[in-house]
């Protein structure tokens, strides 16, 4: 018998047809700009990955009962939230190092870092324990979904507010640095969407149209995938926008003095 294409596996299918592109597209903005972490688009580029992987797990579950491959798309599916809100932190970087009048110091961007990765671990840990044949582990899983949910979500509104505070505070001397604010700020309203369906997934695990067991896929294309999606699309169209930045090197260079040797 032929194995049936359910509507997981279409949305699965929906998401390689968004992201791969977007992957693609993230590469060339990162050769563009650098591929360090403090640009950002590097973390559109590991987002796109993580969502293509989801889905190749999950349509892999076609035809067969595969509880560690479900696991591990519903786990990719919550760690995926870390490098979106390391490549807003990215670029929030960005327009700081490039304002004339707001800058927080780099290390004030790195108090991010910590629940952000406690977050990941907790959403990969969670994920594959709701899958349990044990109650209690479920249970468990349940709790960590639960934590990581509401973790993910007051880092979120800690960047909305520090992104806030930029918009109004910083000028930027060059006004297409401006498309990167630009982009910070019109993706909050999406992906807050997306955030509160993250909360609903932890918290409302009873509803079956929000259990990370049996997703409902209309509410998940319409509050998580489409949201992302047009986010990172917004941050991509800003770093084709925005200027390329002098390397490091090269600006040391035009401030050296002539004919004296650049610093060992």
């Amino acid at each position: 018998m032929a194995a049936t294409i359910d509507h997981p596996s279409i949305l699965a299918i929906v998401q390689l047809i968004l992201f791969a592109p977007t992957l693609f597209l993230a590469l060339w903005v990162c050769t563009r700009h650098g591929f360090h972490r403090r640009r950002g688009w590097i973390f559109v580029a590991i987002f796109s990955v993580l969502r293509i992987s989801g889905a190749a797990c999950q349509l892999a579950t076609i035809g067969r009962d595969n509880l560690s491959l479900a696991a591990t798309a519903v786990a990719l599916s919550s760690i995926g939230l870390s490098p979106l809100l390391f490549a807003m932190i990215g670029l929030l970087k960005r327009t700081h190092d490039q304002s004339s009048t707001f800058q927080l110091p780099g290390r004030a961007f790195l108090l991010f870092l910590i629940p952000i990765l406690i977050s990941a671990v907790l959403a990969g840990v969670g994920a594959s324990y709701v899958f349990s044949q044990d109650p209690a582990t479920v249970n468990t899983g349940v709790s960590l979904l639960k934590a990581e949910s509401l973790l993910f979500f007051l880092t979120f509104v800690a960047v909305c507010t520090l992104i806030a505070v930029t918009y109004f505070k910083a000028h930027l001397p060059d006004p297409r640095e401006r498309y990167i604010l630009l982009a910070l700020v019109a993706s909050v309203p999406l992906l807050t969407v997306r955030f509160v369906w993250g909360l609903l997934v932890g918290f409302d695990h009873d509803d079956p149209a929000f259990s990370p067991v049996s997703y409902n896929v209309i509410i998940q294309a319409f509050m998580a995938i489409g949201e992302e999606w047009v986010t990172i699309v917004l941050y991509l169209t800003a770093g084709l926008l925005a200027p390329r930045l002098p390397s490091k090197r090269a600006t040391d260079g035009e401030n050296q003095e002539p004919g004296k040797a650049p610093p060992s």
